[in-house]
């Protein structure tokens, strides 16, 4: 079976791109939103955004929460 192990280095030869043209499609690509997200990029931003400075008071982190718990209720209870 041909599974396409040398596409990469055949192409690249074909091509002859330069470090700065690969990386600046790469970069196109992932703005664009063609560049797949792996689980540990997505690990890696919630660890970030859970170590993120808070900018809630106390008062406010027990308001969201309470109102979350009514949520909660009323779905479950279907109210």
């Amino acid at each position: 079976m041909d599974y396409n192990i040398d596409w990469h280095s055949e192409n690249s030869a074909k091509n002859e791109l330069t470090r700065a043209e690969v990386k600046a499609d790469y970069l196109q690509a992932k703005a664009a939103g063609k560049v797949p997200i792996t689980e540990f990029q997505n690990r890696q931003a919630d660890r970030l955004m859970m170590q993120a400075p808070s900018t809630l008071t106390r008062k406010q982190v027990r308001q969201e929460i309470a109102t979350y718990r009514g949520q909660i209720f009323f779905d479950t209870h279907g109210h």
